[in-house]
């Protein structure tokens, strides 16, 4: 992370004394005030940073940070998206700043309301601040889990914490957590839990908080989703997620560094851009986009109608399949786990191509599917509720129009139904993954966790945001971005639509066509043939294209040499031996072993001396 300047503090329990230090990149200002973390010892508790700067550039902003009390100290990732807002109503009640930095607004807020200054954040985040007071520690990380907070937890031994697993897999080692990899391949599922893909590192939940005190860890949930019902007209719901929208981008275009948009022509990315048009001046609106010219997956029509629409200034990239080549390990060790597919790579290498232009906010349009409804297989929930209350008119009505969608929308709701009513859950197949041993991965059956939610939609919109599908998406985003010093920001997923959309019913959600109530709300915006559009893209990659024979053969080999517990090299090769036998299976199986591969290499070359001195 960073690149742009890096601190630390170490702090004695027994004396209460804090010392800050310096390191290689620490900026000149604060390497001339204290002493090199080298020459620093005789500590319990040691706080590290390498600081990306995004607000208030200047040396005022490095990290770890105290108040003018000096009593707390704070190491923060992430945005507080109104700190402006809090900054002003804390100095109404005697608070003194000396940075324009919103990491100095969390440590003000922390002092006035303690830790129900979370409440208060409008943002992304993940942090933690220490008491020189007490020597205690609170953590916290934001409601929906757009930035990480991994740790490991030894109950009276030791507290370590970061934003990437490297860090604890370098000092701690690790081994592989078979349960969370049986969930990745049967169920499809990562980061739904707080567990992680090793046994001794945990991801603090989402929209949680955790205190430690004396060696003691407790770990606490501050904010649950709006479980109210909205009654207004559609036309006001329509006002109120148009407003809500537009604040939520306003406030995430504030930066001291250059912004760009990523848009990849759908409806999320695209409404996004049409907001930021009003508020930016029009050399600052600058859209990039990942293309495949005559490639199914292209697309470069609805890209090309945003951008004319707006008078857009725009960047197009692309990549080969040697990049991807190149890039495996890499890859493999920023994300930190098995990928599942290559959209994630496609993210990659947008990120790098922005960096490479020279952006370091990226504004993106995901959780917009999650909280109104974008995605194909949401369909049979939708369908269920017109069944569930008797609306057989509009059922049928709707059928016709998503038929291309849903080939047979009354089955697929009526097992769904079924399902529900006798509490069913469908069985995972071992034989899909026959080259495990499902002795060594056990087929979970992957139990509903989030509660909650009126009707079938809802409550499976519930679900995709804060387990089985959002989570995913927002740590990998955050590994990709991050690889290439940018931060990405989601406006969809400002705290304030995101409940707002909880309350709305599904008539709102799904009509004729999916979120219907962006469509609606954000028509003005939006070039015809994008508010019209149907399918669903986003950032895919041609992976047939992608895979040549060089890159084949490099695969097969890397699998055939694979000493990965519990898989049977030998038997996969059988399945795949040819390219035209892959699917998705395939890739999932390899992101797993790659994944592997990286990380034993890791941690052959990556030794810490925790060695402290005396």
């Amino acid at each position: 992370r960073g690149p742009d300047d890096e601190g630390y503090l170490f702090f004695n329990s027994d004396q209460l004394y804090a010392q800050p230090a310096a390191g290689r990149d620490t900026m000149p200002y604060w390497k001339a005030q204290v002493p090199h973390a080298d020459e620093c010892g005789n500590f319990t508790t040691a706080l590290g940073f390498r600081r990306l700067a995004i607000v208030d550039l200047s040396y005022r902003g490095h990290q770890p940070m105290s108040e003018v009390s000096r009593r707390y100290w704070i190491v923060f990732n992430g945005e507080i998206y109104n700190h402006n807002e809090l900054r002003v109503e804390l100095k109404q009640k005697g608070f003194v700043f000396d940075t324009e930095s919103d990491t100095e607004v969390i440590l003000n807020a922390y002092r006035h309301w303690g830790k129900e200054c979370v409440s208060r954040f409008n943002g992304m985040w993940a942090f933690a601040i220490l008491d020189s007071l007490n020597g205690s520690l609170f953590l916290s990380r934001d409601r929906f889990g757009v930035k990480p907070l991994y740790f490991n937890y030894q109950p009276g031994k030791n507290l370590a914490f970061a934003s990437e697993m490297k860090p604890l897999l370098a000092a701690f080692g690790g081994s592989v957590n078979e349960s969370v990899i049986g969930d990745f391949l049967y169920n499809g599922l990562s980061d739904h839990t707080h567990s992680t893909f090793w046994n001794n590192i945990q991801q603090l939940p989402q929209g949680c908080c955790a205190h430690l005190e004396k060696g003691e860890l407790k770990i606490e949930s501050y904010y649950q989703l709006s479980n109210d019902a909205y009654s207004g007209s559609f036309l006001n719901a329509c006002n109120t997620f148009s407003s809500l929208l537009a604040d939520a981008v306003r406030l995430r275009q504030r930066s001291d560094v250059q912004l760009g948009f990523a848009l990849s022509g759908g409806l999320d990315s695209s409404s996004l851009l049409g907001l930021s048009r009003k508020v930016l001046p029009d050399d600052h609106v600058v859209s990039y986009s990942l293309v495949f010219p005559g490639d199914a997956e292209d697309e470069s029509r609805y890209i090309d109608a945003v951008n004319a629409f707006h008078d857009l200034q725009f960047r197009k990239f692309s990549f080969h399949p040697n990049d991807l080549l190149q890039d495996l390990d890499t890859f493999c060790l920023s994300q930190e786990q098995p990928f599942g597919g290559l959209s994630y790579y496609g993210e990659f290498k947008l990120k790098e191509c922005m960096h490479q232009a020279g952006v370091i906010v990226s504004i993106e349009g995901q959780g917009a599917d999650e909280i109104i409804s974008g995605y194909t297989n949401l369909l049979p929930y939708y369908f269920a509720d017109l069944l569930s209350e008797g609306k057989w008119l509009q059922f049928m009505k709707r059928s016709d129009q998503h038929k291309a969608a849903l080939s047979n929308p009354f089955k697929s709701a009526l097992k769904l139904l079924i399902d529900k009513s006798i509490g069913s859950v469908r069985l995972r197949d071992p034989a899909k993954y026959a080259s495990f041993d499902a002795d060594f991965y056990p087929v979970n059956n992957a139990p509903k966790i989030a509660e909650g939610g009126r009707g079938y939609l809802n409550a499976e919109l519930r679900q995709q945001l804060s387990h089985t599908s959002l989570p995913e998406q927002l740590i990998k985003a955050d590994k990709s971005a991050m690889h290439f010093s940018i931060e990405s920001r989601f406006p969809f997923l400002d705290y304030r639509l995101v409940d707002f959309a909880a309350t709305l019913p599904y008539s709102y959600k799904i009509q004729d066509k999916s979120k219907y109530i962006l469509r609606e709300a954000l028509r003005d915006v939006l070039p015809p043939v994008v508010y019209e559009r149907r399918d669903k893209i986003g950032f895919a990659v041609p992976v047939n294209k992608m895979l040549s024979d060089e890159l084949f053969n490099s695969l097969t080999q890397r699998l055939l040499e694979s000493k990965f517990p519990g898989f049977d090299a030998s038997r996969f090769y059988n399945e795949f031996s040819a390219k035209e036998r892959i699917n998705w299976r395939y890739w999932k199986v390899v992101s797993l072993i790659l994944w592997n591969q990286a990380f034993e290499s890791f941690n052959s070359n990556h030794k810490l001396d925790l060695t402290i001195k005396s």
